[in-house]
């Protein structure tokens, strides 16, 4: 009954996820991302509905082990396609990357399948793709940690191994048991979705009185990770030190040579110099009219 109670509470919190959903649908638009909103889209619709499973006396039930697992299978795909977020290879990523990257974990519910409706509740992982998938795991949401979105890329990591850890019999002596943790691993993801959720409102507001250019760095940087940060920090730099400019991209936003944001001080030109490098080297990820938003240009 307690597990009833707590899975209950889960699937409110699920289903209380839309409009954040919704939200961040605006939010990517204009910028590679926006093929991965689908994804997330996805990912929630399958967790809403194994969650309703779960509640609900039917004979699918019996298959709550792969329904859970496959859950969790696809919840991995949307931070996996925030490493492949470049045009035009994040159309290209979808197929070589995230569909393998499906069926490859998808596979052991294969057997399960064939064996039919004798004995579906005997699903379980070997401690090889359970430590694939742990890895995975890391990997994408190690994208944002370090960032704003730290709290709700453990969160998100927590959750899913809540839901996996007890399926493989390595893991599951000192796991919680099955469905306590799809409860608590569900309610983890909830989690995650709303403190980032509330995070980037926070983060909207805050950065109002910044300038224009490190607000659309700061975006960007939160929006597709530290790993395309860095990247964009080498290139740009790169090109500074080659031209060169007094002004340097750090992950905080713009600094001068003394490692200090520039101010009123600093001249046009070198602003100038610095946003026309940034713009060159983010049109692989957003549309000009994103950073026009950010940097309050007039947009023609």
């Amino acid at each position: 009954m307690p597990d009833d109670w707590l899975m209950i509470s889960a699937c409110m919190g699920v289903a209380s996820l839309l409009p954040v959903l919704l939200r961040l649908r605006a939010g990517l638009r204009g910028t590679a991302l926006a093929h991965a909103w689908p994804a997330m889209f996805l990912a929630w619709t399958v967790w809403t509905v194994v969650s309703i499973v779960a509640l609900v006396p039917s004979s699918l039930r019996s298959w709550a082990g792969c329904l859970w697992y496959l859950a969790a299978v696809v919840a991995l795909i949307p931070p996996v396609a925030a490493l492949g977020a470049r045009r035009p290879i994040n159309r290209a990523w979808t197929w070589f990357v995230l569909v393998p990257l499906v069926l490859v974990f998808a596979w052991p519910v294969m057997p399960a399948v064939w064996r039919g409706m004798n004995n579906p509740a005997a699903f379980d992982l070997e401690t090889p793709v359970v430590v694939g998938f742990l890895l995975v795991s890391l990997m994408g949401a190690g994208n944002y940690l370090g960032l704003a979105h730290t709290v709700s890329a453990l969160l998100w990591i927590a959750g899913l191994w809540l839901v996996v850890l007890p399926l493989c019999p390595s893991t599951s002596r000192w796991a919680a048991d099955a469905p306590t943790g799809r409860a608590l691993g569900t309610l983890c993801l909830v989690a995650a979705g709303w403190i980032a959720d509330r995070q980037a409102a926070r983060r909207c507001a805050s950065n109002d009185g910044r300038a224009g250019l490190d607000r659309a760095w700061d975006d960007f940087r939160e929006l597709f990770g530290i790993v395309w940060a860095r990247r964009i920090m080498e290139r740009f730099n790169s090109d500074a030190q080659r031209q060169p400019t007094p002004l340097h991209l750090a992950l905080h936003g713009l600094e001068d040579a003394s490692g200090c944001r520039p101010d009123s001080q600093a001249d046009a030109a070198s602003i100038e110099a610095a946003e026309t490098s940034l713009r060159w080297l983010l049109q692989k990820f957003v549309d000009p009219e994103w950073i026009d938003r950010r940097t309050r240009r007039q947009v023609p």
